[in-house]
């Protein structure tokens, strides 16, 4: 597949594409924090960057990690896809899931990386490009545990018959978010 880096727009603003990767290592995924003087700083995101023109959204995604992390990963899956328009910029974020193989994760644009647990990403003040499919990951997370409780007879019962279903479990990512 190959992606043109953007699309013309009315009014000659471009919307660019962009890879953000969900990198698995265990049970964590990795986050990195924005740095500088960029309008997102102190932000965190889930890392990736710019389709450069040929090149396939997964091939960009292991390039960026590669030189912005240091890190090699293996793109399993397109997860979903989400739009958003910043005062200085508008973006299509192509959401992947990688898996971690090696390499040390080191910041070289960011100012900060960490590996946390998705029900963990409450606790970080995300880019609001990642905002909505940050709810949907925790929410899948929140379903998944449930499920596998009541399977396995422990607590977290959401789903036994008579009880009221999880409100979070409606926001998991999909490929064709709502309104886009």
């Amino acid at each position: 597949m190959t992606a043109r880096p953007s699309v013309p727009r009315p009014g000659g603003r471009r919307r660019t594409k962009v890879t953000a990767g969900v990198i698995r290592r265990r049970d964590r995924i990795l986050i990195a924090r924005r740095a500088g003087d960029d309008p997102l700083a102190g932000m965190w995101e889930f890392p990736g960057g710019k389709i450069e023109p040929g090149e396939s959204p997964e091939a960009c995604l292991a390039r960026e990690l590669r030189e912005e992390l240091g890190i090699r990963v293996r793109v399993e899956r397109f997860l979903g896809r989400r739009r958003h328009d910043y005062p200085e910029r508008r973006v299509e974020l192509l959401f992947y899931e990688a898996r971690y193989i090696s390499g040390k994760a080191t910041p070289r644009i960011h100012d900060r990386v960490a590996w946390i647990r998705i029900p963990d990403l409450a606790r970080y003040e995300l880019a609001p490009a990642d905002l909505p499919f940050a709810a949907g990951l925790m929410g899948e997370a929140e379903r998944l545990f449930h499920s596998f409780s009541v399977s396995r007879g422990g607590v977290g019962r959401a789903s036994a018959p008579g009880a009221r279903k999880s409100p979070t479990a409606e926001g998991r990512p999909t490929s064709a978010p709502p309104g886009n």
